[in-house]
């Protein structure tokens, strides 16, 4: 059997006493090295406190009770190696066994003496690298993004990579390479948003960050979500997770499947099918920031309606049979659907009740205005 972010798949039984005894089986599976046990040696617990490791505690703002490890990251530019110190991962998306398995750690920079943001993850081949990204959108100028620190495969060891395996040749999968990069901002979720009109600011920030992509990169963004908008200390929004962008110019598929997060996917995006197959355009990703406002502010703003009401409203946005029907008709609704979710902030519901109708015009609404 063999697991790996491509999924566990079962090879042909075979007998290993034929060749070896089963005392030498044993013997050599127990003597071997830690990265043929498929442990990553680039991830080391720490097991032994110093004046560094004080100073990563109080900056990460920890007790002395939790593990920590210390990082490596090999940049993949100059091949300098960077060492940082790590807790928990503050997020919880990767808990499956399968996929990039993104996890983001607040990390003591040993470099820089500061707190910064490390992803680790399993990137996938065809697509570019984060950092390369990252580095491109940086040296043109973009606002409104983290500026990266270091990024760089990790490699050296079995198992950075999943998906070459010789007995999936004649099946659908994907290449995976384990990945890590290190970015100088950390920021919050945008559903903790400290008012409606921190919450626009940070949305609008990001919007200009997806507009100097385009313009000056020509960078789509491709995955317009709520986990990809944070808000910094300062209330200024940020647009991050540039893996999955693509180039306008580039045409070919890189993917077996749509990319993006369903939830906030557009309308005419989540109608096509292979029959009727469209290209992500840049309109496709504006609407994605309305989907993620209406979202934000029917899950999270303040507002005087049940909580079946909430459910109801955001279960439209999970519905996956007839895929987009259930937001074709929230648009159309105009004013119904935003005066019965009572939000208690007039201001937003006269954005959402105007940004409706102006996208509703993209799908034939009646109540478009120019």
């Amino acid at each position: 059997m063999c697991a790996t972010r491509c999924g566990t798949f079962v090879t042909e039984s075979f007998d290993y006493t034929q060749d070896l005894s089963l005392a030498t089986f044993f013997w050599r599976l127990s003597h071997s090295s830690a990265e043929r046990h498929g442990i990553d040696t680039t991830f080391d617990r720490v097991t032994e406190e110093s004046v560094d490791i004080a100073e990563a505690r109080k900056a990460l703002q920890l007790v002395n009770d939790e593990t920590l490890y210390k990082v490596s990251v090999v940049d993949e530019e100059s091949n300098q190696i960077s060492f940082y110190v790590v807790s928990d991962p503050f997020t919880t998306s990767h808990r499956s066994p399968t996929g990039r398995c993104s996890r983001c750690f607040l990390a003591y920079d040993l470099q820089q003496r500061k707190v910064v943001l490390l992803k680790d993850n399993w990137r996938v081949m065809g697509y570019d690298a984060e950092g390369k990204t990252y580095r491109e959108l940086n040296s043109k100028g973009v606002r409104n993004i983290p500026q990266l620190i270091t990024a760089g495969d990790v490699s050296g060891c079995p198992g950075s990579t999943c998906g070459d395996e010789p007995f999936l040749q004649e099946q659908e999968r994907r290449f995976h390479l384990h990945y890590r990069l290190v970015l100088d901002t950390v920021g919050h979720s945008l559903t903790h948003f400290s008012s409606t009109w921190e919450l626009v600011t940070a949305i609008y920030d990001a919007m200009i960050a997806h507009q100097d992509a385009f313009k000056l990169a020509s960078l789509l963004h491709r995955d317009i979500s709520v986990g990809n908008i944070i808000i910094t200390n300062d209330g200024r929004g940020m647009l991050i997770d540039w893996e999955l962008s693509k180039q306008l110019g580039q045409k070919e598929p890189r993917s077996y499947e749509r990319t993006g997060t369903w939830q906030f996917q557009s309308i005419r995006l989540l109608q096509a099918n292979p029959q009727n197959p469209v290209e992500h355009s840049v309109g496709d990703d504006i609407e994605s920031f309305l989907w993620v406002l209406s979202w934000v502010v029917g899950r999270n703003a303040h507002s005087t309606m049940t909580e079946a009401h909430r459910v109801s409203f955001l279960q439209k946005f999970d519905e996956r049979v007839d895929a987009g029907d259930a937001k074709k008709i929230v648009l159309r609704s105009g004013s119904a659907t935003i005066e019965d979710m009572k939000i208690t902030t007039s201001q937003i519901s006269d954005l959402l009740i105007q940004l409706w109708r102006h996208f509703g015009g993209r799908y034939g609404s009646e109540l478009f205005t120019s």
